[in-house]
């Protein structure tokens, strides 16, 4: 089909119409179809069609039409129609494949004839493009299983070749094997019984195979067990001898605890008696105890009762002496405290007026002195002038000081009160001009060095704001230094999440450098860096990884020798390592074209100028993948490619997120073009450039020099500043001993006035003594009568005492009476107490005894029922009498002395030693072996009956199936030589039978086949025969199990394709021939083309396929008006 043909179909209504010619064609409706037959095909949205309807002839059905134009969408329609796999066709294989080309579903409708009661059959089945499918059966709902239940019932095989042979399996069937050809001509002729008994004779061969090859695996494995069985028996019959001398060691060992047991039961029953009698006499002792103890408990309770009054008694009287007491003392010590209070009082006054008089004295010894000093100091003119001229030759130091101070102005102030100071003295009207034009000059001097001083603090200043923005500036770059660090730290993270191996090698480096001659280059993931985040991916994608995470770069073949060594022979780190290229990164440069020739092309720059690294890894990476002629373009290149590639110059270049690739074809020399898509960069995500790390490197260097020269120079300054203060405070301070030495009189005389105001304070403060003395006498005397009275009150109080003291000595008397009854009645409690602890003793000694039989007796009957190995009821210490008679009669004949019994022991313990060791596992083995051997027997008795029940099985089923497929095979055979002698050739089909005749999946069906005289019959091969040769073989066989089998319909799809014009006339004779003669057979054959001047019977009928642009629809074909139209023509022509 055509371009043209195309469009116009997609634009037109397909259509399929019937016809029949007038003299050699008609329609078959008259005669019946057969059971199952094909009535009617409906199609909509279907492959080719949009929509169509067709009406198959009970015989022969011959579908015409171009190539393309829907021939074989009818046969892909009947498979799918009546429940075929896809697979079948050949074609696609998802169902959805087969919608019609814009539409979201399609529908294949088909109707086959009931030849028994009820109406036909009409299946429906509606495609999704998703792949889905409905189905309904006279138009209810149904299942696709429903469908397949019902082509089986119907005897309709889609997926059998030797029924239903589409175009695309034509060549299959002439390359089935012998196998299969017999599997589908039981299908096709036996019907599903004989290829179910085929089926089932081979399953049954190959479960008797796999019973036969288990029988052999079972008498290997049961020989080997007795093998092993024969090499365990010595061990196993020395075991059974050891195991007798143990038995008796047992046996005698028993003997011996028995014996024992008895021994100690007598022992036992001796210390229960005399356990027994002590703790009898210690219960005559405890029930005498009694009275006396009542005794004591009477005694002590009518002792606590008297010492309780007297308790009471002697707390009255105690309490009532102590409130007496401390009522006497207090009074007592009140007046006393009074009386010292006054005594104190006066005594003070008196050392008070003792210490004014003392200090009136001194203060008036200190107002004569200072009277002196102040007459005697007359300060003269001489002394005068010195003074003066030390106080100029001071300020001019203090001048010459502060010049250089830069804190002048705090001296300002100081000034102006030394000056007030000088103008509060006595000094005459020169001196106060003098010091005045001093001041004068002073203040001049002042304000320059104030101006000097403020340029000082401004240059000052200044040094501190450089300090400050070199801080600053240090910061910030300490802190770009960082961030470089902390890239450097997230590169090798990476590298130790995506390479450990190179990631270890790269810590071992850095540890032993000091091994290595040069230089040596780290993994390009730590060394290299590229400024622009976009062109990253182009360089991580254009890297190998490899080389990317584990190639190590060395400038000398002596440490790339001894750093591989270590790494791969020692470490086991598989990490890669290469030598500099010996040519310069220049040299690499001059061999790409300049990047201006390609920038009409979209270039910008080339991989290389991305990248920053050392030199040694960008030389390796111009070497290995030529970085340096790799260009990069901008988007305007993708409306370039075409011109890219006629000029032939670039190779390979990145474009967007594309890797372009250019290649010449080695046969037509025409350029092709693939591209790659370039994924988004995952190492080197954070880049940093070296170049700026050195310089960042070399300011912080340098700004930390400048601030040290800062800090030293603010230092010396502060030197300065601190010496011209100690200079500064040492003038002050000799200027403050000239102003005491000027400022000495007036401070005498303020002095003198101060001491003279004191002593007239001291003097009015006198204190009359005597008067003070009687005043005293009076207080004490009032005290010490108020101090009588209060001590009267109290001596009443006394005389309540004493009568409870009486009171209190008449309790104690009845306390000592009681005591004397209960010490009485104690000792004769203690005295049997003494008896009782005496038996106590001898009955702690007899249940010690006692406890000790016990647990020997206990021990004894552990042993006992230990070596018993069995269950037996015990108290713990004595074994049930009918046991106890039971070793009695087992031991009867057994020595009774243990001496004996442990030498019997001994003896079989020799005996046993002398047999030597065996493998504890030996029993359990052979015990095992012994079972499994009993078990493969078992297996193989079975396995045995089931091979003979099997091969009897076969051997009936195997003569069944024989003689039916050998009939069918002859009459297949027969009707093929016929139809081949029909053609003028030779034909024969034989049944193929294996060497091993139970091998039933290797029979099949040999076809032979002779097309040219002289030569031999030879086996249908895809070598032999040519296309056309093998197409008339099978349609022959097919056309010879035509009247063997029942079948609704055949359908072949082009089986001409390859035949001569001669066969293919004889295959189309032949088929209409056998198709005609027979009744209920229904035959599809498609062809493109016929032969003209073919034979036809009116039972054929002939579909055409028709499709063009003036096309009509199917459905407004009138067969009748066409016909007759043609007539008219006819007549008209002649």
């Amino acid at each position: 089909m055509t371009l043209v043909q195309s469009q116009n179909q997609s634009n037109l209504n397909d259509s399929l119409s019937t016809t029949t010619t007038t003299t050699t064609m008609t329609q078959s409706t008259s005669h019946k179809h057969a059971h199952g037959a094909i009535v009617r095909i409906h199609l909509e949205n279907f492959m080719t069609y949009k929509e169509v309807e067709l009406y198959p002839g009970s015989r022969l059905n011959v579908i015409i039409g171009p190539n393309g134009s829907g021939k074989s969408s009818i046969v892909c329609a009947i498979c799918l129609g009546l429940a075929g796999h896809p697979r079948v066709i050949g074609r696609a294989g998802n169902i959805g494949d087969y919608v019609k080309t814009g539409h979201e579903k399609g529908m294949i409708e088909i109707e086959l004839f009931n030849g028994e009661k009820g109406s036909n059959w009409i299946i429906n089945r509606t495609l999704h493009v998703h792949n889905a499918s409905k189905w309904t059966l006279n138009g209810k709902q149904t299942t696709e299983a429903a469908i397949k239940e019902l082509m089986k019932k119907l005897h309709i095989q889609v997926d059998n070749l030797c029924q239903f042979l589409p175009q695309e399996k034509v060549a299959e069937f002439t390359n089935m094997s012998k196998c299969d050809l017999l599997e589908n001509t039981e299908k096709c002729i036996g019907g599903e019984d004989l290829y179910l008994l085929h089926k089932s004779l081979k399953t049954l061969g190959q479960e008797t195979r796999n019973l036969e090859i288990d029988l052999n695996e079972a008498l290997n494995q049961a020989a080997t067990c007795k093998q092993i069985l024969k090499h365990l028996e010595p061990d196993v019959q020395a075991i059974q001898g050891r195991k007798d001398l143990e038995a008796k060691i047992v046996e005698y060992t028993q003997c011996k605890y028995f014996r024992d047991y008895g021994e100690k039961a007598i022992e036992h029953e001796n210390i229960t008696k005399a356990f027994d009698v002590c703790k009898k006499k210690v219960d005559e002792i405890n029930h005498r105890l009694q009275p006396v103890q009542d005794q004591i408990d009477k005694a002590k309770t009518e002792l606590d009762k008297a010492q309780t009054t007297f308790k009471s008694k002697y707390k009255e009287s105690f309490d009532l002496k102590n409130k007496l007491t401390k009522e006497i003392n207090a009074i007592s010590e009140q007046s006393d405290d009074l009386i010292d209070k006054i005594r104190d009082e006066l005594r003070h006054k008196k050392d008070e007026e003792k210490r004014r008089i003392e200090l009136c004295k001194d203060v008036q010894q200190q107002i004569n002195v200072l009277e002196e000093q102040f007459s005697s100091m007359d300060i003269n003119s001489q002394d005068q002038d010195d003074l003066q001229a030390e106080w100029n030759k001071l300020e001019e130091e203090r001048k010459k000081i502060s010049e250089q101070q830069t804190q002048l102005s705090n001296k300002h102030q100081q000034v102006i009160d030394e000056m007030q100071q000088f103008s509060s003295m006595d000094i005459n009207s020169q001196d106060q001009d003098d010091l005045q034009a001093e001041w004068n000059k002073l203040e001049e001097e002042r304000k320059k060095i104030s101006e000097q001083q403020t340029q000082l603090s401004n240059k000052h200043q200044q040094v501190i704001d450089e300090m400050r923005r070199i801080q600053q500036d240090i910061q910030i770059k300490q802190r770009e230094l960082d961030h470089i660090n902390n890239v450097q730290e997230t590169r090798l993270a990476k590298l130790q999440h995506q390479n450990p191996d190179a990631w270890k090698a790269v810590k071992w480096l850095r540890q032993n450098r000091m091994l290595f001659q040069k230089t040596i280059y780290e993994p390009m993931i730590l060394s290299l860096n590229v400024n622009d985040s976009n062109m990253m991916k182009y360089v991580e994608f254009i890297i190998p990884k490899r080389d990317l995470l584990a190639m190590f770069i060395f400038e000398d073949t002596d440490d790339m020798e001894l750093f591989i060594k270590e790494c791969h022979e020692k470490q086991k780190l598989v990490v890669h390592g290469s030598a500099i290229p010996s040519m310069s990164l220049e040299e690499f440069r001059r061999e790409s074209m300049s990047i201006n020739d390609l920038k009409k092309y979209g270039m910008v720059q080339y991989v290389l100028d991305t990248i920053q690294g050392p030199d040694p890894i960008l030389r390796y990476l111009c070497q290995t993948i030529k970085i340096h002629t790799l260009p990069i373009a901008n988007d305007s290149a993708m409306a370039q490619i075409d011109n890219i590639t006629r000029d032939g110059r670039i190779r390979r270049f990145f474009v967007k997120n594309f890797f372009y690739t250019l290649s010449i074809s080695y046969y037509t020399n025409e350029p092709s073009t693939t591209n790659v898509h370039v994924q988004k960069e995952k190492y080197l995500t954070d880049s940093i450039s070296h170049d700026r790390k050195q310089k960042i490197e070399q300011e912080h260097m340098q700004m930390k020099d400048r601030y040290t020269e800062l800090q030293k120079s603010q230092q010396t300054f502060e030197k300065e500043q601190t010496s011209l203060s100690r200079q500064l405070d040492d003038v002050k301070a000799r200027k403050i001993a000239i102003n005491d030495k000027r400022n000495m009189k007036a401070k005498l005389e303020r002095k003198i006035e101060e001491k003279k105001h004191t002593l007239t304070i001291y003097q009015k403060k006198q204190i009359d003594i005597e008067k003070e003395e009687k005043l005293a006498h009076e207080k004490e005397m009032k005290i010490h009568e108020d101090k009588m009275h209060k001590l009267s009150v109290q001596v009443k109080e006394l005389e309540n005492f004493n009568q409870k003291s009486s009171t209190m000595m008449i309790e104690s008397g009845r306390v000592a009476l009681a005591r004397q009854q209960h010490l009485k009645a104690v000792g004769k409690l203690e005295t049997y107490n003494e008896e009782l602890t005496q038996l106590k003793e001898q009955t702690i000694n007899s249940k010690k005894r006692f406890e000790a039989s016990e647990t020997l007796i206990r021990l004894a009957v552990q042993k006992i029922i230990k070596s018993l190995d069995k269950n037996v009821s015990s108290n713990g210490t004595l074994l049930p009498n009918k046991l106890i008679k039971e070793l009695q009669t087992k031991f009867a004949k057994l020595p009774k002395n243990l001496a004996d019994l442990e030498s019997e022991i001994m003896n079989f313990n020799a005996q046993l030693s002398c047999q030597g060791t065996i493998k504890d596992d030996v029993i359990r083995l052979h015990q095992q072996e012994k079972t499994n051997l009993i078990q493969i027997e078992n297996r193989i008795n079975d396995l045995e009956n089931k091979i003979k029940q099997g091969q009897i099985t076969a051997d009936t089923s195997k003569t069944n199936w024989l003689n039916q497929v050998n009939k069918m095979i002859n009459d297949i055979n027969e009707k093929f030589v016929d139809l081949f002698n029909t053609m003028g050739c030779k034909g024969q089909v034989c049944l193929d039978i294996p060497e091993s005749p139970k091998d039933f999946e290797k029979y099949g069906v040999n076809i032979k086949v002779q097309f040219r005289d002289g030569e031999k019959l030879h086996e249908m091969s895809e070598f032999l025969q040519s296309g056309g040769e093998k197409s008339v073989s099978v349609m022959l066989y097919m056309i010879a199990l035509q009247n063997m089998t029942i079948c609704p319909f055949r359908c072949v799809d082009e089986i001409n394709q390859g035949m001569d014009p001669t066969n293919e006339r004889r295959i189309f004779e032949l088929l209409v021939r056998h198709s005609s003669d027979k009744a209920n057979s229904q035959y599809f054959l498609l062809s493109p083309k016929l032969l003209p001047n073919l034979k036809y019977s009116r039972k054929i009928k002939l579909l055409f396929v028709c499709n063009g642009d003036v096309n009509i629809k199917s459905q407004e074909w009138n067969v009748s008006k066409y016909i007759e139209r043609r007539r008219a023509l006819a007549q008209s022509s002649k």
